[in-house]
């Protein structure tokens, strides 16, 4: 019997190398595969345009690309592009990349998101002026789920992952950028 505490780093990568050789022969095979089901793949992939508080917005996945670009176009699908997440160039540069949930302002002039670049449901919050690009926060850590914003275009409600036990409800000022506020928490 395997002991799987004895495993070590060293053992790993000599099974890694082994694993490797084993199946050089079936890499052509495993190419001629991937290549097969990418055929059957629509690439340039476009949804539905959806329509909310006079916008119509779209997710757009270009081909060979990861992951998509989401736009909005005011007033008629015919209306020119704004783009909230480019989220190809967002992903540059991680080995992983993953927008949570995201939500438009009530004036529809802000975009706020959870972002996790980890891997491990590790959100951080961001907020972007839309028709600027400026960011207006950078990162507020260790978010999750829903983002919801009140009716004044400035505040937030959020979860908030508090010691990976504890889940919270916080309140977040966009224009203060001080830290998250408690509303609710559920022990």
């Amino acid at each position: 019997m395997l002991d799987h505490v004895s495993i070590g780093v060293s053992d790993l990568g000599r099974s890694g190398k082994f694993y490797d050789a084993v199946l050089k022969p079936l890499q052509p095979l495993e190419k001629t595969l991937y290549e097969e089901t990418l055929s059957h793949i629509k690439q340039d992939d476009t949804s539905v345009p959806y329509r909310d508080d006079g916008y119509w917005y779209q997710t757009k996945f270009a081909t060979g690309a990861d992951y998509p670009t989401v736009v909005r176009r005011k007033g008629t699908q015919t209306a020119p592009e704004e783009m909230l997440f480019d989220q190809p160039a967002m992903a540059k540069g991680h080995n992983f990349f993953q927008i949570g949930d995201w939500s438009v302002s009530p004036d529809n002039r802000l975009v706020a998101w959870t972002e996790d670049v980890v891997g491990r449901r590790q959100f951080v919050l961001k907020v972007k002026d839309i028709a600027s690009g400026r960011m207006l926060e950078q990162g507020v850590p260790n978010v999750e789920g829903d983002v919801i914003w009140a009716g004044d275009n400035r505040t937030l409600f959020i979860w908030s992952d508090v010691g990976r036990k504890t889940k919270a409800i916080y309140r977040y000022d966009c224009a203060e950028r001080r830290q998250l506020d408690l509303v609710f928490a559920d022990d």
